[in-house]
């Protein structure tokens, strides 16, 4: 395991405190004491600890040192294709507005961010709220989509780049849309688009507990990657 945490300066700023993340692959137990030492040297307030799938024994280990397990992180992957164009579906050049925030927000409903009982300062808003204005501004992502229905937004997905494989970043359908497959019309959108683009690949992160996500990836030709089981450490003391 990697001893050295590794401060993440942006989401300290943005939450207000210090974050850091740690791995552990292997798990051993010494190691893991010696992390919480050193968060509690460096008061560090919020640790992500990112492992492999762990053993049942392994995970009841991490639990008892203190850290709150918040995700089984799932990568889904299939290789780009173009598909027919969509009428509903366009690329969002407007300023950002509130109803696309509040879809953003519906995005990640199943994020550790929301979840994870230890976020009391509303940083799941914070993090969704900076998450599509970077978005929108082209600063994180290569292009925004939306889908219209009745002459409304009716959902929304990003597009960006990640170790040279196109990544989607934010996927929500408004919940009196959905039934009318416009997450699969805007995942067809994005994978064109990354096609278009040179993309070979395309990848897009999820969360076990989220069952009807990982099911529509899978319908629509992903398949599961890569899994990592995150774990949080609250650091009561700092």
């Amino acid at each position: 395991m990697e001893k050295r945490l590794e401060a993440l300066p942006w989401d300290s700023s943005l939450f207000g405190y210090p974050v850091a993340k740690a791995l552990a692959d292997p798990f051993q137990r010494h190691e893991m004491e010696e992390l919480l030492e050193t968060i509690r040297n460096e008061k560090i307030r919020l640790t992500y600890l990112f492992c492999p799938p762990l053993s049942e024994e392994m995970h009841r280990a991490i639990l008892t040192l203190g850290f709150r397990f918040v995700d089984e992180k799932r990568t889904y992957s299939k290789n780009t294709e173009m598909h027919p164009s969509s009428c509903k579906i366009r690329t969002y050049q407007e300023p950002l507005t509130e109803s696309m925030i509040a879809l953003s927000l519906q995005s990640g409903i199943f994020s550790r961010f929301a979840t994870d009982p230890g976020f009391q300062n509303r940083e799941y808003e914070k993090l969704y709220t900076e998450w599509i204005r970077r978005s929108v501004s082209g600063e994180i992502a290569i292009s925004t989509l939306v889908a219209e229905s009745d002459l409304q937004t009716a959902g929304l997905i990003t597009l960006g780049e990640k170790n040279g494989h196109a990544e989607i970043g934010l996927l929500a359908v408004e919940e009196r849309f959905r039934g009318e497959k416009i997450g699969s019309e805007l995942i067809k959108a994005a994978d064109s688009l990354a096609c278009e683009s040179g993309f070979n690949q395309i990848d897009v992160v999820t969360q076990g507990q989220n069952q009807p996500a990982c099911r529509l990836y899978e319908k629509m030709n992903f398949t599961l990657s890569r899994t990592v089981f995150v774990y949080h450490y609250w650091n009561h003391e700092q």
